[in-house]
């Protein structure tokens, strides 16, 4: 066998081994796969517990933590079942592809195999298309969740900054002033030592006589304008105004 003969045998061989490989990939149902359909419920189960839970509104910040803890793996997993399945659906749309469209009415009618065919195709391509609608739809709640926890915990956390306020009426209010009045009363008698002593040391020598020689003039003075402000402004009451 010439050298030709071999390679030509060789890409005859090659040939047929795509095409069997081909024909038992197009052989094999793609359907969902149970890998997949077992993710899937099991996200599922995890979510609905999780809605429910987030119903609540007596949740704390702890438990709300813990909701999050929990929520997070499932988005992985349905991103994995996410991933099985698109494959599958492909698969299927190619081989109702190879069947080619549906007879037109007045067309001679396809062979009870063939439809049977068709018809296993159809249920198979509709089956991994609601798998993966029902994926895609978990994956928008869990990021609904997501949202809704970090909403809840961020309202907490705003409610806290402002309840620690005390109505007029609390005794929770009164107690607490009586238990700051002694040191609020050292800390304004210190500040008013502090004062004095200050002053003091300004008015130290003829400065003090000079203060008070300061303030007694304008104690004169006030009193010499209130006399004169009450003549000037006082009117006999019997006496009528002109007119």
């Amino acid at each position: 066998m010439t050298l030709l003969s071999r390679l030509c045998w060789s890409l005859v061989l090659a040939c047929l081994l795509t095409v069997a490989t081909a024909r038992a990939q197009l052989a094999q149902p793609p359907r969902a796969s149970a890998e997949a359909t077992k993710q899937l419920d099991s996200v599922r189960s995890n979510l609905d517990q999780i809605e429910r839970t987030l119903r609540r509104l007596d949740l704390t910040d702890s438990a709300l933590q813990e909701l999050r803890n929990r929520l997070e793996p499932l988005a992985p997993e349905a991103q994995a079942a996410l991933a099985d399945l698109e494959p599958r659906l492909d698969a299927a749309k190619a081989r109702m592809d190879q069947l080619g469209p549906r007879p037109a009415e007045k067309a001679p009618p396809e062979s009870a195999a063939v439809l049977e065919e068709r018809n296993d195709q159809q249920r198979q391509f509709d089956d991994i298309d609601a798998a993966i609608k029902r994926a895609r739809l978990m994956l928008v709640q869990i990021d609904q969740a997501s949202e809704a926890i970090i909403s809840r915990r961020r309202a907490l956390f705003t409610r806290a900054l402002f309840t620690r306020t005390f109505s007029i009426l609390s005794p929770d209010l009164w107690a607490a002033a009586a238990r700051v009045v002694p040191s609020e009363a050292r800390a304004i008698a210190t500040v008013a030592s502090d004062w004095i002593s200050g002053l003091a040391d300004q008015l130290r020598g003829w400065r003090m006589w000079a203060f008070l020689a300061l303030t007694g003039a304008i104690g004169v003075l006030y009193a010499v304008v209130s006399r004169i402000e009450r003549r000037v402004i006082f009117r006999d009451p019997a006496v009528r105004g002109p007119g």
